[in-house]
């Protein structure tokens, strides 16, 4: 009896000793200083999309600024418009300040879709001269370059297209409608998410779109064109800053009602953009193919049609080596009929046939043939048949619209 007292006195003091030990070492736990958390490593846009890697503390405090991983659908949209709200903010602040953009390294100067960017800037340069700085080509025939991109006030969307986005402003007194790349499209999409591609490399194939825009503006002047006021165009890749954005001034239209019209007024209309065919289908620099032909690319401006999307536009015949070669592509089985011969290498009076079709079942078809007054029925019935079939020329559409409109009392 004695020795288990003993034993169980004992055991009692070992257990008091180690709650005690216990304590002291959760006392000294609890007082030493916490780790440092682990540093996230992401990459950052620089220049020619050359990345950064940039540490960041996965603390509160630090993840102020969200990052915008472009190479996922739900990254790139809400870059995207995190991207228009920035233009739109008018800031001087590059666009890395509110968002770190995660990109793919890669090597953009040797990718194809960034020399065709500098090929189109070096079009452009070589049409528009004198130019005022080497790092970049900008308009200052109407004083609105690449120094007027921070003076434009009121920023206001408009709308934004397959590769483009448009919003109105002010420059000075002057109202504007300014035009930049629209980043969130099918093409951006393919050529960042599938094709794993930078973003300054997609940016870069956007632009070039809107080089080629420009570069129209600067060749096919005709009174049925928007007025181009100044345009910005750097000769260096998308980096975040301002000044790497692409951006194109014209004049404020209104948009075309053509529903709302009398038939007077839409032959009028019609007549007009048969002259801007006209002068498409001879110009010097050789004839022009309208592409996508539609009458929403169309505004108003003092009361006279003007085209204001030249993106499809294309010059000079198609190369061909037979008639085959000289066929229409279209989805439409009636302009898949049209065809022209191979003349020397070249499909000679394919893109008149493919723009008076289009003319014809955009506008003739559709608003002068229905309510024509039935003195003109029978004519514009046989004109329509032909120009339907590629059997009659924009001259001839032309001077029978002229006819008309001098035969109507106004």
């Amino acid at each position: 009896m004695e020795h288990r007292g003993v034993w169980h006195a004992f055991c009692f003091l070992n257990a008091i000793g180690l709650c005690v030990l216990y304590l002291t070492v959760h006392d000294l736990q609890r007082d030493r200083p916490l780790p440092r958390p682990v540093a996230r490593v992401h990459e950052t846009l620089s220049p020619y999309g050359t990345p950064h890697r940039v540490s960041q503390e996965d603390s509160i405090t630090n993840l102020s600024v969200p990052l915008c991983d472009v190479n996922t659908l739900d990254g790139l949209h809400n870059f995207s418009n995190l991207y228009l709200d920035w233009i739109l903010s008018g800031t001087r602040k590059p666009l890395t300040n509110s968002c770190t953009l995660s990109i793919r390294p890669s090597n953009n100067i040797q990718d194809i879709r960034v020399k065709r960017f500098y090929k189109a800037y070096d079009k452009l340069r070589l049409t528009h001269l004198p130019f005022s700085e080497t790092s970049r080509v900008d308009s200052l025939e109407s004083g609105i370059g690449c120094a007027a991109r921070r003076k434009f006030t009121n920023r206001q969307a408009l709308s934004h297209g397959m590769h483009k986005f448009a919003y109105r402003a002010k420059y000075y007194d002057r109202d504007v409608v300014v035009r930049t790349p629209f980043i969130f499209n099918t093409f951006s999409k393919a050529c960042l998410l599938q094709e794993k591609k930078s973003l300054p490399t997609c940016y870069a194939a956007l632009s070039r779109f809107f080089i080629e825009e420009i570069w129209y503006h600067q060749i096919l002047r005709h009174t049925s064109i928007i007025k181009l006021l100044g345009f910005c165009v750097p000769n260096k890749l998308f980096d975040g800053t301002v000044d790497t954005t692409v951006t194109m001034v014209t004049e404020v239209g209104v948009p075309l009602q053509l529903s709302n019209m009398t038939w007077d007024q839409k032959l009028q209309f019609s007549y007009e953009v048969a002259e801007l065919m006209a002068f498409a289908s001879q110009h010097p620099n050789g004839s022009v193919e309208f592409g996508d032909f539609a009458l929403h690319q169309f505004v108003m401006v003092k009361n006279k049609p003007q085209f204001v999307d030249m993106e499809a536009f294309r010059i000079g015949d198609i190369p061909c080596h037979s008639m085959d070669d000289c066929a229409s592509k279209h989805w439409n089985s009636r302009k898949r009929a049209i065809r022209v011969p191979c003349v020397n290498g070249f499909c000679v009076g394919l893109n008149e046939k493919l723009n008076v079709w289009m003319y014809n079942f955009r506008l003739l078809e559709k608003y002068i043939l229905p309510e024509a007054p039935l003195a003109f029925r029978e004519q514009l019935d046989k004109i329509v048949r032909k120009a339907d079939e590629g059997k009659c020329g924009i001259e001839v559409i032309k001077d029978i619209l002229r006819r008309m409109r001098l035969a109507r009392p106004y």
